[in-house]
C-alpha cells in the first residue's frame, strides 16, 4: 500500500467574528485587524488557491475571526475543489443554518469542526456567550441530519479547550458528542495568547 502525504495550509481568512470567547488567542488579530486585506475580486482567488496548488498543498484548513463570516467563503472551497484541493473549516457554528450546511456539503467541505466549550449550557455560555450553546447543538443536530439526508463524506469534529470553568463536567462531552452525531472530539489545552491572558484566575487551570 502506498501512503500519500498531505500537506496541510492553515490559513486565517477573516479577522472578522460575531463572538467574543473569553480565551480566544486570536483576538488581538481580530481586535486590531491585523489579517491581510481581502481583496474580493474572484480572479484573485482562483490566483490564490492555484499558488496553493503549485507550492505542493493538498489540503487547506479555514480559521478566524469566523471563516463563515467572509464574504467569498464559497469561492474559496470551490476553487479548491477544482484544483483537488481537499477543505475544512473551524466555526463557532452560530452561522451553521440549514442552507449553509447544504451549502458546505455541495461545495465537498470534508470536514467541520465546530468550537464548544462545556458539555452544559452554563459551562460554554460563560466562555462563548449567553444563549450560544443552545444555538450551536442545535446547528449540530442540524448539520448532523442534512448530512446523513445527502449521504455526505463528512466528517464532523468538536473542539473543545480545557478550562477550570468547564473540568468538573468535561468527562460529559463525550455524552454530549454521541447525542448530537459529533464523529470526533478533540480536548486541547488553553492557549496563553489574546483574550485568555486577561481572564487567567477564571479560565487557567
Amino acid at each position: 500500500m502506498m501512503l500519500v502525504a498531505v500537506q496541510n495550509l492553515l490559513w486565517d481568512i477573516t479577522p472578522s467574528c460575531n463572538l467574543k470567547c473569553l480565551h480566544c488567542y486570536n483576538s488581538d488579530m481580530i481586535e486590531r485587524g491585523l489579517a491581510h486585506q481581502q481583496d474580493s475580486s474572484l480572479d484573485n482567488i482562483e490566483e490564490t488557491i492555484k499558488k496553493i496548488s503549485d507550492l505542493g498543498f493538498t489540503h487547506i484548513h479555514l480559521l478566524g475571526g469566523e471563516p463563515l463570516m467572509y464574504p467569498l467563503i464559497y469561492d474559496v472551497l470551490h476553487f479548491a475543489s477544482f484544483f483537488d484541493i481537499s477543505t475544512s473549516i473551524n466555526t463557532n457554528g452560530t452561522l451553521l443554518t440549514e442552507s449553509v450546511c447544504q451549502r458546505l456539503i455541495k461545495e465537498k467541505v470534508s470536514q467541520i469542526v465546530i468550537s464548544l466549550d462545556g458539555a452544559v449550557e452554563g459551562d460554554n455560555d460563560i466562555i462563548r456567550g449567553s444563549g450560544v450553546f443552545k444555538q450551536v447543538t442545535d446547528n449540530i443536530k442540524s448539520l448532523s441530519l442534512i448530512k446523513n439526508e445527502f449521504k455526505a463524506n463528512l466528517k464532523i469534529e468538536l473542539a473543545v479547550v480545557v478550562t477550570k470553568v468547564n473540568l468538573p463536567r468535561i468527562h460529559q462531552i463525550v455524552i454530549l458528542a454521541k447525542d448530537l452525531g459529533i464523529d470526533i472530539v478533540n480536548i486541547s489545552e488553553l492557549y496563553h495568547h489574546g483574550n485568555a491572558n486577561k481572564h487567567m484566575n477564571l479560565l487557567s487551570i
